[in-house]
């Protein structure tokens, strides 16, 4: 999508609500401020996703053995999707997104907007 944003860990880690030692929740508090005053000037609406893994201390039966690699496998993150574009829909009902934006442009616009307002 347009203008679309992850904000990752740099350390592996995942699970949020887990931070490592050494991590400063401040930094995230801080960075995810300032690109979201950036993506405010653009649109006015916005998804704000947190991905983390699930909880597996209490995992029982047969996803005990689905979930022991969790720890290595996934790394938690934060997904933006502003909405800048009208959806696309097919003949099938389905919702059909699109970027009618390059990568390149959005994050040279991105870069010229002022975080400070």
């Amino acid at each position: 999508m347009p203008y679309e944003i992850w904000l990752l860990p740099r350390t592996h880690n995942h699970q949020f609500e887990s931070p490592l030692p050494g991590e400063n929740r401040r930094h995230l508090a801080s960075l995810l401020g300032r690109t979201l005053r950036r993506l405010l000037q653009l649109s006015d609406s916005y998804h704000l996703v947190l991905h983390t893994s699930p909880n597996t201390l209490q995992t029982k039966g047969e996803l005990s053995d689905y979930w022991r690699t969790i720890a290595g496998d996934y790394h938690w993150h934060i997904e933006i999707l502003p909405i800048v574009q009208t959806r696309s829909k097919s003949y099938s009902i389905k919702e059909i997104y699109y970027n009618g934006t390059l990568p390149e442009e959005a994050a040279e616009r991105l870069r010229k907007i002022d975080a400070g307002k």
